[in-house]
């Protein structure tokens, strides 16, 4: 009897850590996006901004190169947005069904042991609402 009890912690167990290392990753498949988008469209656009006039041999061909560049650049915004959001709410899922997985084991046996798990989710959402306040004060500043 006391090896099922066991056996199902550490199938909880082994649940937990695959939520918390998915909701990790998906963490930082967004910031990474989110920098990575920044950083490209800077470097193109400032690159491009000085050459543009330089190379353009008339009115016309600037005028539609600018026009395909700003809607390229409107494109490119909207699929990373896209993409960011849709990350973002499968991110709000993934916690949602974490935050489930311990309601639902407040229910079952061995206070002591879920009361310790839930110590230790509770440490892991503390730092994650550290970065994420960081990462969106640092989005404020720019």
């Amino acid at each position: 009897m006391g090896n099922f009890f066991s056996k199902k912690d550490s199938i909880f167990e082994k649940k937990v850590v695959a939520m918390e290392s998915k909701i990790s990753i998906l963490e930082t498949r967004i910031n990474s996006s989110k920098n990575y988008h920044s950083a490209f469209l800077y470097e193109k656009f400032a690159l491009s901004s000085d050459t543009l006039s330089e190379k353009a041999i008339c009115f016309i061909f600037s005028l539609l190169t600018s026009m395909i560049i700003y809607y390229s650049a409107k494109l490119y915004r909207l699929s990373f947005e896209i993409l960011i959001k849709k990350n973002e709410k499968k991110l709000k899922n993934l916690k949602d069904g974490l935050e489930k997985l311990f309601e639902d084991r407040k229910f079952e046996t061995d206070f002591e042991r879920t009361k310790k798990l839930l110590e230790e989710y509770e440490r892991f959402k503390k730092n994650n609402t550290t970065q994420i306040f960081n990462i969106n004060h640092h989005k404020d500043h720019q």
